[in-house]
């Protein structure tokens, strides 16, 4: 550990966000936000038409976030986009033997913190432009959210009145929706690369992978569950609506437990991870 330079560090995880931003895949992100529209954005902004009400333009973006569907897609498609992660071609193996085990590993796990944030910001913004032209900015609910099943209960139980919960519009402001919900999330889709990276390193890639799958496949029937198992997997600790309840001023699972389990587990894997970094091949100094 003594060889550590921020340099390399910072040199490793800008080559990797690179590769990413000329990566084919990415086509995939403007054809999830094509279906994220249909599914969530269309059904809000009919009901704001029915209203005559203007939706708040991060609206749509919370029910992103908190869509039980939804919160499927994002994290398969984050893998898919990163199904090469860590990459290990030629030239990301000189950039191995150039900077050492350490900062190799170092580097990716900041190219893990880097790339998170951005895919969360890209989906942000793939869901927030499409309506600047009809939405408002603001610090409360609009009455799209909060007033529409009750001024139209033949629609009460249609896709845009129950995108956002009233158990979330009851207790938490819409900007605070939307920063400490991005940070569950990016902490569950951070959570997945470190999986994918620790089993890298014990030389099970597709293991990794094969995992990030399940966690995510397990985490999704449990939330189906309605119960207090879901919040054993990172799927439920990462959608901020389900920890409150619909009509009473109590949490169903206190946040603070949710922010302590991903820690712990964020914590327990990097360790991990810098532990088994002498195991990666070649004969490049630490």
């Amino acid at each position: 550990m003594h060889n550590i330079s921020m340099r390399k560090i910072i040199r490793v995880c800008q080559a990797e966000c690179y590769h990413f931003l000329c990566s084919g895949r990415l086509a995939l992100v403007p054809a999830v936000w094509v279906f994220a529209y249909q599914f969530i954005t269309v059904p809000l902004l009919q009901n704001a038409e029915r209203m005559h009400a203007s939706l708040l333009v991060i609206e749509p973006y919370i029910a992103l976030i908190n869509s039980n569907f939804m919160i499927l897609i994002m994290p398969v498609l984050f893998l898919v986009l990163l199904s090469d992660f860590p990459r290990v071609d030629a030239n990301a193996y000189f950039y191995l033997v150039r900077t050492g085990k350490t900062n190799w590993v170092l580097g990716q796990l900041l190219y893990g913190v880097v790339i998170t944030a951005g895919y969360l910001l890209m989906q942000f913004a793939g869901m927030v432009i499409p309506v600047l032209a009809e939405g408002r900015w603001g610090t409360g609910w609009s009455p799209v959210i909060t007033d529409f099943a009750r001024e139209f209960p033949e629609y009460a139980q249609s896709a845009g009145a129950v995108s956002i919960q009233p158990q979330l519009y009851y207790h938490v402001p819409p900007w605070e929706a939307v920063l400490v919900g991005s940070a569950l999330l990016a902490a569950y889709l951070y959570l997945l690369l470190l999986i994918k990276l620790l089993c890298f390193l014990l030389r099970a890639k597709t293991i990794g992978l094969l995992l990030c799958f399940f966690v995510i496949a397990f985490g999704t029937g449990l939330c189906t569950t309605f119960s207090q198992m879901r919040f054993l997997m990172p799927m439920g600790n990462s959608i901020l609506g389900i920890h409150y309840s619909q009509y009473y001023m109590k949490m169903v699972f206190p946040l603070e437990y949710s922010v302590i389990y991903f820690a712990v587990l964020i914590g327990v894997f990097i360790i991990g991870i810098i532990g088994l970094r002498k195991r990666l091949g070649g004969q490049e100094h630490d």
